[in-house]
Parts: C-alpha cells; sequence; structure tokens
C-alpha cells in the first residue's frame, strides 16, 4: 500500500489503501535505519495475509490493444489506497507504547520498507534481511502485517456510489494498485467497490510499481486498454505524472467531489457533485 508522499522518494508506497517512498523505479537493497501476477479473484488468498479471500479480477489473459474512436473514454482506471480507502500504518500499532511506536519512526525508514514489498519483494526475504541488519524491527513488521486490516478504512466517502455510477454507465473498471501481495486479500473486506472491477493488478504480484510504465503497459496489454481511451486516478503525483506519460487522460484524487468535476470535464457520464449527494451508499 503506497502513501501519497513524495517527498524524498526513490518510487511509490495506500490501503491498500489504501503508496514517504512513494515511486519505487529504483528500489535499493533494505538497509533501513514503504488475476500470474495480477490476482484472479479464482486465487487462494496468501498464507501471510490475515484475511482471506477470493479474488476474481486478478489475472487475465494477454490481448492485443483495442483501436477504436481515440477520443471516446470507455474506461476508468483507479487506485485503490488513499482514493478508494484510508490507508495508515500507525493503526496497526495502536495495542503498543506511543513511545515505543515513535522511536520505530524514528530509527526505521517504513516508508521506504514500504514501498520495496510494494514493488514484489518476497515477505520471508525481506525478513531475513530486517533480522540480519536490525532484529530489533522484527517484530514491529510482524506486528503491522498481523493487525493489517485495522490499517484500512472505512471506505473514502462517496466512492463507492462513484464506481457504482460508472459502472452503471457502462465503462470498463479496472484497478491499478501499490499494495503487497500478502496483504492485497485484505483489500477486499475493506474496499466493497472492488466487487464492480472488471480487471485488477497488483504491483507485488508483478514486482513492479507505479510510476514505473512497465506496469501500465501490463494493465493495457492484459485487458485490452488504450491510453486515449482510459482515465486514470491516483492520489499520488507522480504516478499521475506516470500515467500521463503513458498516454492515459488522469485525475490526480483528492476527494471525490473533485474527481467527479474533474471527470465530467473529460467528457465522462457521471453527476456532478450536487446531483449525486441525494442518495450515497457505502457498499
Amino acid at each position: 500500500m503506497e502513501s501519497n508522499d513524495t517527498s524524498g522518494t526513490t518510487d511509490t508506497a495506500s490501503n491498500g489503501t489504501p503508496d514517504a517512498a512513494t515511486q519505487v523505479g529504483n528500489i535499493d537493497t533494505l538497509d533501513t535505519t514503504t488475476p500470474a501476477s495480477s490476482h484472479d479473484m479464482q486465487d487462494t488468498a496468501k498464507p501471510l495475509s490475515p484475511c482471506k479471500t477470493e479474488d476474481s479480477s486478478r489475472n487475465g489473459s494477454c490481448h492485443g490493444l483495442v483501436a477504436s474512436e481515440p477520443s471516446s473514454i470507455n474506461t476508468v482506471i483507479f487506485d485503490f489506497g488513499e482514493v478508494l480507502v484510508p490507508w495508515d500504518y500507525h493503526k496497526a500499532f495502536a495495542s503498543l507504547p506511543a513511545a515505543e511506536v515513535e522511536r520505530f519512526d524514528q530509527e526505521f525508514d517504513f516508508l521506504r520498507f514500504n514501498a520495496q514489498m510494494d514493488a514484489g519483494r518476497s515477505y520471508s526475504e525481506a525478513l531475513a534481511e530486517l533480522g540480519a541488519q536490525n532484529p530489533q524491527w522484527v517484530t514491529m513488521v510482524e506486528t503491522y502485517v498481523a493487525n493489517y486490516p485495522a490499517t484500512l478504512g472505512p471506505p473514502t466517502e462517496g466512492s463507492y456510489d462513484l464506481v457504482a455510477e460508472l459502472k452503471t454507465a457502462g465503462y470498463r473498471l479496472y484497478g491499478l494498485t501499490n499494495w503487497w501481495s500478502e496483504t492485497f486479500p485484505c483489500a477486499h473486506q475493506a474496499i466493497p467497490a472492488i466487487r464492480m472491477m472488471d480487471g485488477i493488478v497488483v504491483s507485488g504480484d508483478e514486482k513492479v510499481a507505479k510510476p514505473d510504465e512497465e506496469i501500465f503497459r501490463i494493465l493495457c496489454e492484459r485487458y485490452a486498454i488504450e491510453p486515449a481511451q482510459a482515465v486514470f486516478i491516483d492520489d499520488n503525483a507522480n504516478n499521475v505524472a506516470g500515467g500521463a506519460t503513458y498516454g492515459f487522460h488522469t485525475v490526480h484524487f483528492t476527494d471525490v467531489p473533485s474527481t467527479r468535476r474533474a471527470l465530467v470535464d473529460l467528457g465522462v457520464k457521471v453527476k456532478l457533485p450536487s446531483e449525486a449527494c441525494a442518495n450515497p451508499r457505502t457498499g
């Protein structure tokens, strides 16, 4: 799950949740002192995760790009963490003394670690290296994973309605998320809108994270998406820039009302905020 803090980054990290290391292009080794590779909803949850779920939208066969009218938007792609669901890793440590959590933050670059995991690093490998270099923090990382569901949610206000409205209008909907492969099963319980996605690409499965253009290529080839016909929504400015460079229409997410306005400006058939607030749903 990636953070949207882009200061001093090398690449990604939700949430996801709901990405501080928010961009993962060239992650160094762990020397800190954040549908085959996408998930099919028929895959079983990895044993590490505290959440168990089935996921029919991770994975999918590869297709060629579909040629059609480039000015006609038919696809909307959502980031998950900090777009459809908030993510706060500190919530995993709610039962620990505040002084211990503060020391962890000061001495261990968790967001950088998280970014490496988003980019597909093996959890067992990461723990082994952490044990060799910073053994005092192994328990904290294990606590984070064990309490991961607590770091997510509730769903971002208005996000379910927006996804449902787009689905009803006939748009193709996809997820493109920087998220650990091991913790992604928890997303299904935290983000009801995932049920409406036609497919999902998870960075931890692909071993490459936004904004690397390779993950955009994977998404487009796997699900026959033409970038000029798609809108990519993400809270991280670097990811948004990467999507724009790849050829997507883009929306830098801050909240649902502003996203609705941006989509309307792009010609996407959704209600403006004032029209959408009459009968909100949460999933």
